[in-house]
């Protein structure tokens, strides 16, 4: 994904976080007025994230957290804070989908599985006809709406990225390919893709969230640190949202908001390891490998047996000079590597960094108790925490005191 790409769909991540951040202290006031100590928040983070990835892909977002925050503002405090609205069929079907992809993962036969989810399972032909019903009509809807400028011409006209939607650069690859002679992508086979960004960009960044929270949680420091750090790089960030060229401009000094996202995603493991299939006999490392074997990879290695791999401590990634270095602490394969490696690494890395920089920016999280503080993962496709619960303040009734927390 190119830098202007990802310029453009800078704004539709902070949109989503902002309606976050909005939710959060609308149920943290909740839990202040009710006495409950703290709130579910895994819920909310799939939603904020199907709005962004829904905004990315579509230009448009499904709109399921301004029907969250609607519904609590409406609720005058008098339900709990982990009452729910009604959201919109589609977003069900999606959720549908995303909860038997990952029964499949369990499943010994997949085949089999969804075998019997077409014959018995009337809730899921349901949700995959709305689904890709929906997915089908935007395609048409796009191929009408987008225009030859954008096709052809505009100052941006060089620029593959120049359109504002994933659905928008799929339909101009479509008309280009069709005008080089060359085969496109057939309404099937966009749908497929459309259906597969859509899922694993939402799913999988909603459970590094949730990791991300209970980690912050449990280390106050880190969040004092963190933000001290964006407050004096950008000071400006109290009266407006981050942009892209604050993140890559003021890169060399946000430093350890880089260190903590890369903690996160060391110490979450959202996917345990990364597996490859040899295509011919090799030797990786003085080691033989027969063709068609399966090499598996853990995500992460520290690269000194002195260090805590459980430790939750964004400076392992700091150098002497107090510059962040990826490669410091060892690999880190969370997103693959090579051909197969993750085509949204990018897009992934940017959207966890303005989340958590916002979300620091706005809110402390303070330590929950330990009966639901647990750290254990459920397994699916990727490993979500058991519980994921958070009480988080605004910074404004902190004390200045950064030791009250500690």
């Amino acid at each position: 994904m190119s830098s202007s790409h990802l310029s453009q769909v800078t704004p539709k991540i902070t949109n989503s976080v902002i309606e976050l951040i909005q939710l959060w202290k609308k149920r943290s006031q909740i839990l202040d007025e009710s006495g409950e100590k703290y709130f579910k928040a895994a819920q909310d983070l799939r939603l904020s994230t199907m709005d962004t990835i829904s905004d990315i892909i579509f230009g448009k977002p499904f709109g399921v957290m301004s029907a969250r925050l609607a519904h609590l503002e409406t609720s005058n405090g008098a339900l709990s804070a982990d009452a729910r609205p009604q959201f919109p069929t589609l977003a069900r079907a999606l959720n549908v989908i995303v909860a038997e992809v990952a029964r499949c993962y369990l499943s010994p036969s997949k085949s089999l599985f969804w075998f019997i989810q077409r014959l018995f399972n009337r809730e899921w032909r349901q949700a995959k006809s709305t689904v890709f019903g929906y997915l089908k009509n935007e395609v048409e809807k796009e191929r009408i709406t987008l225009s030859e400028e954008q096709i052809f011409g505009g100052a941006d006209s060089k620029d593959p990225d120049n359109v504002d939607s994933v659905l928008s650069l799929l339909v101009k690859d479509e008309h280009l390919s069709k005008l080089r002679g060359e085969k496109p992508l057939s309404t099937d086979e966009i749908t497929q893709e459309l259906l597969v960004y859509w899922v694993a960009g939402h799913g999988t960044m909603a459970c590094t969230l949730a990791w991300a929270v209970k980690l912050l949680s449990n280390n106050p420091e880190v969040q004092y640190k963190l933000r001290d750090q964006l407050v004096n790089t950008l000071p400006s960030l109290n009266e407006r949202s981050p942009t892209f060229s604050d993140l890559k401009v003021c890169s060399s000094d946000l430093g350890y908001l880089d260190a903590t996202c890369f903690e996160i995603l060391r110490c979450g493991k959202v996917l345990g390891e990364v597996s490859r299939t040899s295509r011919v006999d090799t030797m990786v490392m003085g080691h033989v490998i027969p063709k068609d074997t399966v090499v598996m990879m853990p995500h992460s290695r520290l690269s000194s047996p002195q260090e805590s791999e459980s430790e939750f401590r964004p400076e392992r990634w700091i150098d002497g000079d107090g510059k962040f270095d990826a490669q410091l602490p060892g690999p880190l394969h969370v997103f693959g590597h090579g051909q197969r490696g993750c085509f949204g690494k990018n897009l992934a890395v940017l959207e966890l960094k303005l989340y958590i920089a916002m979300l620091c920016m706005e809110l402390f999280f303070d330590r929950v108790p330990d009966d639901v503080n647990s750290m254990d993962a459920i397994e699916l496709v990727a490993n979500h925490p058991q519980t994921c619960v958070i009480r988080p303040i605004p910074w404004s009734k902190i004390s200045n005191d950064s030791t009250q927390h500690l």
